[in-house]
């Protein structure tokens, strides 16, 4: 599935925090409750075959070793920079950087992964469908070499409550968990 950022805004002066901190929060509600199954595809942060231009849907610059994965542009709400940024703004921050363990059901292999982008709804194939970027997808599944048929179906993913501040949008907070 392409990713929707590289025809739709530049944001050259956002940066991503220098360090990270993993913390929980409470998950939009309505937002992906429960285990999730769909398509597993792959994409690369800078490949003009993947509609990428180094920097995400977020507001900042990912590379291929960022643990990132994307996730249905109109189940964030639909926002983009170029047509909406207070929208956008709103949205982001409060997706960007959740955390996921996303699992391949026939390698049995897992990763916790970071929502850190969207992808067109053009390109969904099922409710639960994902993208991954690339190295994070070739630790739980192989390296798909270029393939873009070479897919993980029936993944398995779902949010753990918490959130990453490297893959936070800028300006993003959340409620904290309740004890």
């Amino acid at each position: 599935m392409p990713s929707i950022t590289k025809a739709f805004f530049f944001i050259g002066a956002i940066a991503a925090p220098v360090s990270a901190e993993i913390y929980p929060v409470t998950v939009p509600s309505g937002f992906f409750s429960g285990a999730q199954s769909g398509i597993g595809s792959w994409f690369r942060a800078s490949a003009n075959a993947d509609d990428t231009n180094g920097q995400s849907w977020c507001g900042y610059d990912y590379a291929n070793s960022d643990a990132l994965f994307a996730v249905s542009l109109e189940k964030l709400g639909g926002a983009r920079w170029d047509t909406n940024p207070t929208a956008w703004r709103e949205q982001t921050r409060k997706h960007c950087g959740l955390e996921a363990r996303v699992t391949d059901p026939v390698t049995g292999r897992s990763k916790l992964m970071y929502i850190g982008d969207a992808f067109d709804d053009t390109w969904v194939r099922s409710p639960g469908s994902i993208d991954i970027m690339i190295d994070a997808f070739s630790e739980i599944h192989g390296n798909p070499n270029g393939n873009k048929n070479d897919v993980i179906k029936d993944v398995r993913w779902e949010l753990t409550g918490n959130v990453n501040t490297k893959y936070a949008a800028p300006g993003a907070s959340w409620p904290a968990k309740s004890a």
